[in-house]
This record gives C-alpha cells, sequence and structure tokens, in this order.
C-alpha cells in the first residue's frame, strides 16, 4: 500500500472500481464523510484520523474508533484554528 496521499488516492480509486462502490457506499463502510471522501478524490486534502480510517479500510485491518473527548480554539498570526483531541481505540475494544 502506498505512503503518500497521491498514492493512497489511487489506492482508494482502484478499491472503488475493483469493488464497484460509490462514494455514498464507501463513506458507509470507511466511516468518512461522502464531502470528505469526494473532496479527497478530486486531489484535496484530509484530516490524519481521516486518512489512517482509510489506509485501515484499505488494508483490510479494523477501523480504530475514535471520539472526540474535546475541541480548542487557538488563534495563530490573526487566524482561528479549532483542534480536536480525539481518544482513538481499536475496532475489537
Amino acid at each position: 500500500m502506498s505512503t503518500s496521499l497521491n498514492g493512497l488516492r489511487n489506492d482508494f480509486r482502484k478499491r472503488l472500481e475493483r469493488d464497484r462502490l460509490s462514494l455514498r457506499k464507501a463513506q458507509e463502510h470507511v466511516g468518512i464523510s461522502f464531502a470528505t471522501l469526494s473532496r479527497f478524490e478530486r486531489g484535496g486534502e484530509m484530516s490524519s484520523p481521516n486518512v489512517e480510517r482509510l489506509r485501515s479500510w484499505l488494508s483490510g485491518k479494523p477501523i480504530a474508533k475514535v471520539k472526540p473527548v474535546g475541541v480548542r480554539r487557538m488563534k495563530v498570526a490573526g487566524q482561528t484554528f479549532l483542534i480536536t483531541i480525539e481518544l482513538v481505540q481499536e475496532a475489537n475494544d
């Protein structure tokens, strides 16, 4: 499996074709929203937790459960960022 985002994007497209999945159907399997998958497929970025979910799904490994436990706002150079703190557990927990 590829380690770069472009390689991951190509692996994702191949899996969709192989399994004849629409993005709507893939969203159910992967646990990533249709909008995020669509944006990623068109060349956009994706958050690290979503990249890990997608890699897990493509490799056939259980997808980790993510539970948001907090959100913090941070201002840097006049821009506001939201930082989500998540508790990650293996799928079999």
